[in-house]
């Protein structure tokens, strides 16, 4: 007979996982999630060595994980189920695997996307489709209500709620991920600050004809798209520059964040001293190639260093948000107004950030305790169905108990099916015997479990997965 194991719930697994935030660099998390047990030796899993506190933390050396894992999380917002699977049956190496899917990923008009086309269409946005000219004229210039009532503030800033709503469904549910991740991205690098005055309802544009259009396309078109944009020029006040008083606000940012860089710009080299072609070309300097962009793209995603890149990076509270979405196969159509405003709490509401520099991509800017408590809390709120906006009537559900096969009832199968279902890896044994307690509460890990505890306390095994160190790692 199996023996009964030692108790562990849920707040006792957190204390577990706060040696993640030690090895990530958040010495505030460690203070608050410090484990008061650390798990002994394990040969799955390389153990991070000895912080001093004097000194940046070192950085942790994780196992070595597939392919797939890799370029599905960096390249998207993590697996939804059976994509794992299907990467795999992209090729019989490695590299043919990699080759295909970026192929793939770099030609979003070849991908069926049938599926979230359906959803993307019963989710019934009133303003996304309206050119730059149309929301200005509707939303601005031709406001309906008065500027005193609630309504016309609504009305107002209506299409970038939407747009919020759509970026987060196209994340989840989407198969044309690299877009989505590139959309961040170039979000991110051209900032712009969802409420700017005067400008709000124009960010549907900037997104549409700016940065989406010109993603795979040329930097230079793209910077002069974003250059002549009202957004930008809102943001960085160029509405209030003049002969007579001209703001320096966007071209020290042309400068310092979207060209040249900072350490740069000060120094501009003297055109005469650049090598130019017969053409009289600067070489290196200008590409009128009209695919540029994805074909840098394509170069750094089959480059070594991509390969390489596993752990460099946690998830941002965004990422680890669809990502949940993605893994839990959760069900939504209209965004619940909770889950961008969790994100906020996390540290980083959509579109929101106010400086031109746009949200942090290292970890050590998101691995704090405040961050990290609200992730944790936000697997809880999906895993079990407290997300909904009852009173909008949006809902969002995960189904844990349907996707588990109903032959699997004791905690050390449940574990051994969850666990590799949402992180397409094995944990280190240490971790997994967590979960497997948490599971198991007072009975033993080979016990059959009755369907009541498996009801209740399945939900919360999950949620402990989801908030494991391996979960958040890119």
């Amino acid at each position: 007979m199996a023996q009964p194991q030692a108790r562990i719930n849920r707040r006792d697994f957190l204390k577990l996982m706060g040696t993640f935030a030690s090895v990530a660099g958040a010495s505030v998390a460690v203070t608050a999630c410090a484990p008061e047990q650390v798990p002994g030796p394990d040969p799955t899993r390389v153990v991070p060595p000895v912080v001093d506190s004097t000194s940046v933390p070192p950085e942790p050396v994780l196992p070595p994980v597939p392919l797939g894992i890799i370029a599905l999380n960096r390249m998207g917002f993590g697996p939804r189920p059976g994509d794992f699977d299907a990467f795999n049956l992209l090729g019989g190496t490695d590299d043919e695997r990699l080759r295909a899917y970026v192929a793939q990923q770099l030609n979003p008009d070849s991908i069926d996307d049938s599926d979230f086309e359906a959803r993307y269409n019963a989710a019934g946005f009133e303003t996304l489709h309206k050119t730059q000219e149309e929301l200005y004229f509707d939303h601005i210039a031709n406001n309906p209500y008065d500027s005193n009532d609630d309504a016309y503030w609504d009305w107002y800033s209506k299409p970038a709620h939407e747009l919020v709503d759509a970026t987060f469904l196209r994340a989840v549910y989407s198969k044309k991920q690299l877009v989505e991740v590139l959309a961040d991205f170039w979000h991110n690098h051209f900032n712009v600050y969802f409420w700017q005055d005067d400008g709000v309802p124009l960010l549907v544009s900037y997104n549409r004809d700016v940065l989406r259009k010109h993603m795979f396309g040329n930097f230079r078109q793209m910077l002069e798209a974003i250059a002549t944009h009202p957004s930008m020029l809102y943001y960085l006040n160029q509405n209030n520059s003049s002969d007579a008083g001209p703001n320096e606000n966007f071209a020290r940012e042309l400068f310092e964040l979207h060209t040249l860089g900072a350490e740069n710009y000060l120094g501009v080299r003297d055109p005469n001293t650049v090598e130019k072609d017969a053409n009289g070309i600067a070489i290196g300097y200008v590409d009128n190639a009209p695919d540029q962009l994805k074909r840098v793209v394509e170069v750094i995603l089959l480059s070594p260093e991509f390969r390489g890149s596993w752990g460099a990076k946690i998830k941002r509270p965004i990422e680890a948000a669809i990502s949940i979405m993605r893994t839990l196969n959760a069900d939504f159509t209209r965004l619940p107004g909770g889950i961008p405003w969790m994100c906020s709490m996390m540290g980083q509401p959509i579109f929101e950030r106010r400086p031109p520099d746009g949200y942090p991509d290292v970890k050590e800017a998101w691995a704090n305790s405040m961050s990290l408590l609200y992730r944790w809390n936000f697997a809880v709120g999906i895993s079990e169905n407290w997300m909904d906006d009852e009173e909008q009537g949006r809902i969002i559900r995960t189904d844990i108990l349907g996707q588990t096969p109903v032959e699997i009832r004791t905690a050390e199968s449940l574990a051994d099916f969850w666990i590799p279902r949402l992180l397409n890896r094995t944990m280190s044994e240490a971790d997994r015997q967590a979960v497997i307690s948490v599971m198991a509460q007072d009975h033993g890990p080979q016990d059959e479990l009755d369907q009541d505890h498996i009801n209740w306390v399945l939900p919360a095994m999950v949620e402990v997965i989801l908030m494991s160190p391996d979960f958040q790692w890119k």
